[in-house]
């Protein structure tokens, strides 16, 4: 018959072995009832150490102006291939007898040393249309001490001549430009470009400007999520003008 050896081991392994494994789960059990974002009595958690935090944070945005596509806009610069235009279709636009503003808005912009010359208005479209220029609604106007914010498409008859300018050595033959804006209650008021700044992706700059300033907006690549082209300049004069000459007749088309 062959015999079984069973090894037993000394009594004092055994109670050692007790120990360290009572050991360990008394640690395991404090371990887990320890909170490691608890502060000391009488402290506050800042939101700023919060990862969710960055989402509550509102972020100003900019207008969704775009270049537009190369089949809809002649003129493009770039490696874009030019194209014969679709035709344009016209959005319903005030009659030349219809009522026009008479109050504190912009109906008007130009840069004469750029040959822009446009009628202002509020956005009458979910997506901006062409051959006008529009103003933010939830900034200032002119003479309001603040910034009056105006924006466009970058096409031929729009801001593209501030797009073309901003490409040869930043902007910089733009830094000294008349910019022009006429309001709705019969005043012109006349600013000077003082920076031009590109690949701009947000509003920041803008609500950081202390005063009164005016910014044209228009875009610098295809699509509305590519950055976006800003003018700053700020005031000179203030002066009374004509009816006729603060009030053109916008006539947006679809692009």
């Amino acid at each position: 018959m062959q015999r079984r050896l069973v090894f037993s081991p000394p009594p004092r392994v055994l109670a050692l072995a007790l120990v360290v494994s009572v050991t360990v789960a008394l640690v395991a059990g404090v371990a887990s009832t320890i909170d490691d974002t608890a502060l000391p009595a009488g402290l506050t958690p800042n939101p700023a150490d919060s990862p969710s935090s960055e989402a509550t944070v509102a972020r100003p945005t900019l207008p969704a102006v775009a270049w537009i596509q190369p089949s809809d806009e002649p003129g493009l610069i770039g490696s874009f291939p030019l194209t014969t235009p679709a035709p344009s279709t016209a959005l319903t636009a005030p009659a030349a007898s219809a009522k026009l503003p008479t109050t504190r808005v912009a109906t008007r912009v130009a840069v004469p040393g750029l040959s822009i010359d446009l009628p202002v208005m509020v956005q009458p479209t979910a997506y901006p249309p062409c051959k006008v220029a529009m103003y933010l609604e939830a900034l200032r106007q002119p003479g309001q001490g603040g910034a009056t914010y105006l924006y466009g498409h970058a096409q031929a008859g729009s801001f593209l001549p501030l797009l073309n300018g901003s490409l040869v050595n930043d902007g910089a033959a733009m830094i000294g430009l008349t910019v022009q804006i006429w309001t709705g209650d019969n005043l012109l008021f006349t600013y000077r470009i003082t920076e031009v700044r590109r690949h701009v992706t947000d509003l920041a700059g803008v609500y950081a400007w202390p005063g009164e300033s005016a910014w044209l907006q228009t875009s610098e690549g295809r699509g509305a999520a590519t950055p976006k082209l800003q003018v700053v300049a700020t005031p000179v004069s203030k002066a009374a003008s004509d009816y006729a000459s603060a009030h053109p007749v916008p006539h947006p088309v679809t692009c």
